[in-house]
């Protein structure tokens, strides 16, 4: 991932591209950054296939469901023409729950994390790092807290740069 970044999805909109395809326009003010160069009170925006127009919906598994007012982390890449994506389609999405009664954040979607350490932010270990969506968000036994999430890429970031120094 070339960015891990949080915030409040803000707006979802769904348009016909090219009058033959259906894609969701996404908006995320993020709160935080983990990686990357991102302002951590920059707006985002990036485009995914699928959605729906009136009665015409066209979906992938491969991809998340959006919701404005999701607290979400996201694993990101970057293309110079293209702009921001997610990694690996839904695996690239983790929702943010927030516990009521002691404030704790929790990251659904992230399991993977406790087993089997990834090597680097590398995307081919981004599956290691988010479990799948439709099972994270089934489950919050799939879930770790949000500090514990952010020590996590931090300590990759350290091996990562270590590496690069040697």
């Amino acid at each position: 991932a070339d960015a891990v970044v949080m915030g409040q999805v803000s707006a979802v909109e769904c348009r016909w591209e090219n009058k033959t395809q259906i894609v969701t326009d996404i908006t995320v003010c993020l709160s935080d950054r983990f990686k990357g160069g991102l302002n951590r009170d920059a707006e985002i925006h990036f485009t995914q296939l699928g959605g729906q127009m009136g009665s015409i919906v066209a979906e992938s598994s491969a991809l998340p469901k959006w919701k404005a007012g999701e607290e979400v982390v996201l694993f990101l890449k970057e293309n110079e023409r293209f702009g921001f994506s997610l990694v690996a389609g839904h695996y690239g999405k983790c929702l943010v729950t927030t516990d009521a009664a002691t404030g704790v954040k929790t990251v659904a979607g992230s399991h993977l994390l406790r087993s089997g350490e990834p090597k680097s932010l590398n995307m081919s270990d981004t599956p290691r790092l988010v479990a799948a969506a439709t099972e994270s968000e089934k489950s919050r036994a799939d879930s770790i807290s949000l500090d514990a999430l952010k020590q996590k890429v931090q300590a990759l970031l350290q091996k990562e740069h270590s590496k690069a120094e040697a």
